[in-house]
């Protein structure tokens, strides 16, 4: 029956070609090879390709005699445009047109395991060939992953992720899901091929749920256990603020489940792609710190004590200890009190801040010295109605007292001295911010013996007092002075009864005054270069 639809075939491809040839000049045939326009028999050899063993498709091939063929010249690629998802694979020997011999001659070349033809020497007879068919293996498809948005109510593709893969007509798809962190994949199903490439495999991913701890690593808070999904925001986070602890945040430890491990400064946070454990870095603040030594004083510029520096900035672990005062120098006159925060004086600093710490100006507190002066009256006393002074400051002006506050029967006052032989010049006072220290003076008299004569003039050195009048109410005064110094100029002060006269600058002189009958002391007072002179002169005055 075969042979009898091989023959019936034959005989068909044979009336076919007689008719091809026939109708060469005009026939709409595609022409293949190199093939002259008569079809000479003896010039092109005729091969018929059908699309397979049984099929009646078929496409016609002419090629010149003596001519070799390949693969290349068969006409696979026309007779798989019929079969959309397969394809011509390749063609084996059907047989001999003429004689229906399907034996395949030595002129065509074939392979060993399937008989494919590979090659054709083109001789003067004419072949059948019939194409194997196969799926086609190069069918693309496309595999889109999806994965779940943050909202949490959707899928949206990740383009960047998109597969553009091939496979084989019919066959099922090789879609695998991908490992993103954060995600995992759903189940799914692969699809199977189609030819025309509308195929797609759509995966679907949802968020991790994982659990974060969170330590602050303040030493105060305890530990945060946290759940979410991965990508959500953090709520109920609060990196606290520890500048007053002398702390400001520098970043995250960040350990993950897997044991790998990083770092982040960022203070919001949004759950990872893991569960994890959060801990806190901190950074120390380095404070400044500004001393002020001087406020609140006139008479003394305090420094620190040479070779001593003063702290000048701390932090929580490298805390300072406060100077000690004597750490300090050039402060005569004052005592020290202590240190404050403030220049008025009420918040004090003994140690150190661990808490609430700050950029620091510390003050100096202090209080001036109050020393004695004591008073020998030498047998006076002072009169009812005297204040004598009896302690001072250095921010104090100190007057002593005088002879309207100090009297003695039968004698006159003359002037109080620092020593009690009476040496040196009556000291009657001084100016704040000149002398410090504990005083004693001594009260000096002149008895009121109704001697006539008065002392025995006192000079130092080249001073002298050389005459001392008292007439009508004006009282006059003479010195002589000889200078063995270089100045060219010298300070005068007349001083009378203890008392300093105005306007008496010069070696001579007169004023007018009230004088009572009785002894009065004068004295005279020159600086010349920075050294001083006294002399003195106690006279009498007559009723």
């Amino acid at each position: 029956m075969q042979r009898f639809f091989y023959k019936t075939r034959t005989l068909i491809f044979s009336l076919l070609l007689i008719l091809t040839g026939l109708l060469a000049s005009s026939c709409s045939i595609n022409w293949f090879g190199d093939l002259k326009t008569d079809l000479e028999k003896d010039t092109c050899s005729v091969f018929k390709f059908y699309l397979d063993e049984t099929s009646d498709e078929f496409v016609v091939r002419y090629f010149r005699i003596g001519t070799t063929i390949d693969q290349s010249s068969f006409p696979a690629a026309e007779l798989s445009q019929l079969i959309p998802g397969y394809k011509v694979a390749y063609f084996k020997f059907l047989w001999d047109s003429e004689t229906g011999d399907n034996t395949c001659p030595d002129t065509i070349q074939v392979s060993e395991d399937n008989q494919q033809v590979l090659q054709i020497f083109v001789d003067t007879k004419s072949y059948e060939f019939y194409g194997v068919v196969e799926e086609r293996d190069d069918i693309p498809y496309i595999v889109r992953h999806m994965f779940q948005n943050l909202t949490m109510d959707g899928y949206e593709e990740n383009t960047s992720l998109r597969q553009n893969l091939v496979g084989v007509t019919n066959h099922s798809t090789a879609a695998a899901a991908l490992n993103v962190p954060g995600f995992f994949a759903q189940p799914f199903f692969q699809e199977t091929i189609r030819y025309d490439g509308s195929t797609e495999v759509l995966i679907y991913y949802d968020r991790n749920y994982v659990s974060l701890t969170v330590d602050y690593n303040d030493g105060v808070s305890s530990p945060l256990s946290l759940y979410g999904y991965y990508g959500l925001p953090v709520t109920g986070l609060s990196i606290p603020d520890r500048t007053s602890e002398g702390a400001s945040f520098s970043h995250w430890n960040i350990s993950y489940a897997d044991s790998t491990t990083e770092t982040s400064t960022a203070t919001s946070l949004t759950y990872p792609a893991q569960s994890a454990v959060y801990i806190a870095v901190w950074n120390e603040i380095t404070y400044s710190i500004t001393w002020v030594l001087d406020h609140g004083i006139t008479y003394a510029s305090p420094e620190w004590r040479s070779g001593f520096t003063p702290p000048e900035s701390y932090t929580r672990s490298n805390l300072f200890v406060l100077p000690a005062v004597t750490d300090l120098a050039s402060h005569e006159g004052y005592s020290f009190e202590g240190w404050y925060l403030d220049s008025a004086y009420t918040q004090e600093i003994t140690s150190c801040p661990t808490s609430d710490m700050s950029d620091l100006t510390i003050y100096a507190k202090w209080s001036s010295e109050v020393y004695s002066i004591d008073l020998h009256l030498n047998g006076g006393s002072f009169d009812s109605s005297a204040s004598p002074v009896t302690t001072y400051t250095i921010e104090d002006d100190v007057t002593l007292p005088s002879v309207s506050d100090i009297s003695r029967n039968d004698y006159t006052f003359i002037g109080w001295y620092e020593s009690s032989s009476f040496a040196g010049s009556p000291v009657t006072g001084w100016e704040k911010g000149t002398e410090t220290g504990n005083k004693e003076f001594y009260a000096r008299w002149v008895e009121n013996s109704g001697v006539t004569p008065a002392y025995p003039e006192e000079s130092d050195g080249d001073l002298t007092i050389s005459s001392v009048s008292y007439t009508g109410g004006t009282l006059s005064f003479a010195a002589t002075y000889t200078s063995s110094l270089s100045s060219t100029s010298i300070v005068v002060q007349w001083i009378l009864d203890g008392e300093l006269l105005s306007g008496a600058d010069s070696l001579t002189g007169s004023q007018t005054v009230t004088l009572s009958p009785g002894y009065h002391s004068i004295v005279v007072v020159v600086t010349d270069n920075g050294e001083q002179f006294s002399a003195d002169q106690v006279f009498q005055v007559q009723n």
